[in-house]
C-alpha cells in the first residue's frame, strides 16, 4: 500500500505494514502501546491510520448534503467519523458537523460514542466548551452539528510561538472549561492540546468530548482489569491518548475528573516548555 502523503519523520515512522497490523488489531499490546505512542505525535501517521479505520461507505460519492446542512470541506477526521465545515441555510451559521456514516467493523462502537459526545456536550453551557447544537440522523448518517471554532487547535496554536503569558491565559480557559464539564459529572478521557481550541478572538475552548464518560457510571463487572475489553480511541489500545494519560487509565482502571487534571498538567507543561515532562513507557 502507498502512503496518501509523504511522512514528515520517515526514519523514527512505522512502515505501512506496521501500522495496517496496528489497525487490524493484530499487534501485540506492546507493539500497539508504541504506534499508538507514535501516532500522538506524527499527523501523517495520524491521518494514515485515519485512512485505514475509514468505514466501508468511503468509495461512494461524495455527499454535498446531510439533513439541511450543506457541507463545505473536510476540517478534521478519525476512527469515529469526518467533521465537516457545514452551513445551516435555515439559521443562516457556519457549524462544524460531525458525522459517522454506517458502522465500521473497527469501530462497531462509534455511533453510540457520537451520541454520548452529543449528550455530554447538550449538558454543558460554557464559554470555554465547543457548544452543541442538536444531533440527528438521516438517511444512514448520524451528525452533531457543533459551534465551529474559528483558529486552531492549542497545538496549531503553539507551533507558531506564543508569550508564556499568553499560553497560561489559554490554559487557564481550558482548565475552566473542564471544570465546568466536571461539575456536571463528565469525565473528558482524552484531554490534550489537540481536543482544545482557540478562537481567532483567542478564547480557549474544550471539545472532542467522543470518549466521555457520565460520573455516575460504572464499569461492567470485570472490565476495569482488562485492558483488551475497553473502549477504542484510534483502533488498538486503552481510551485515551497514552502520552497524555493518567497512570490509572494506563492500568485500565476507570477514569475520574483527578484523570483529567492530570492529562491537564501534562498539557500544561508541554504548552509552556514544548515538551512533555516525562516520556517513555513508564
Amino acid at each position: 500500500m502507498n502512503r496518501p502523503i509523504p511522512c514528515s519523520t520517515t526514519a523514527e515512522c512505522p512502515d505501512d505494514s506496521l501500522l495496517s497490523a496496528f489497525v487490524a488489531r493484530t499487534l501485540p499490546a506492546g507493539a500497539a502501546a508504541g504506534v499508538e505512542a507514535h501516532l500522538a505525535d506524527c499527523r501523517d501517521c495520524r491521518e494514515l491510520v485515519f485512512a485505514l479505520t475509514a468505514s466501508d461507505d468511503d468509495d461512494a460519492a461524495p455527499v454535498e448534503r446531510v439533513g439541511r446542512f450543506e457541507l463545505e470541506r473536510v476540517i478534521g477526521q478519525g476512527a469515529m467519523g469526518v467533521v465537516y465545515r457545514a452551513r445551516d441555510p435555515e439559521l443562516e451559521r457556519t457549524v462544524a458537523l460531525k458525522i459517522r456514516k454506517s458502522p465500521s467493523r473497527l469501530d462497531p462502537d462509534g455511533e453510540e460514542r457520537l451520541r454520548r459526545e452529543a449528550q455530554a456536550l447538550a449538558r454543558l453551557a460554557h464559554p470555554n466548551v465547543v457548544a452543541v447544537y442538536e444531533a440527528g440522523r438521516h438517511e444512514r448518517t448520524m451528525y452533531i452539528a457543533m459551534e465551529y471554532v474559528e483558529g486552531d487547535s492549542l497545538a496549531d496554536w503553539l507551533a507558531s510561538g506564543r508569550p508564556a503569558a499568553a499560553v497560561i491565559e489559554r490554559m487557564i480557559e481550558a482548565g475552566r472549561g473542564l471544570a465546568a464539564a466536571h461539575a456536571v459529572g463528565l469525565v473528558h478521557r482524552d484531554f490534550k492540546p489537540r481536543n482544545v481550541f482557540v478562537a481567532t478572538s483567542g478564547t480557549a475552548k474544550v471539545g472532542d468530548f467522543g470518549l466521555v464518560r457520565l460520573d455516575d457510571e460504572q464499569p461492567a463487572s470485570g472490565a476495569a482489569t482488562r485492558p483488551s475489553d475497553l473502549t477504542l480511541t484510534l483502533t488498538g489500545s486503552l481510551v485515551g491518548t497514552p502520552a497524555y494519560m493518567a497512570p490509572e487509565q494506563l492500568r485500565g482502571e476507570a477514569a475520574t475528573e483527578l484523570s483529567d487534571q492530570f492529562s491537564f498538567a501534562i498539557t500544561f507543561y508541554e504548552a509552556l516548555y514544548g515538551k512533555r515532562p516525562f516520556a517513555g513507557e513508564t
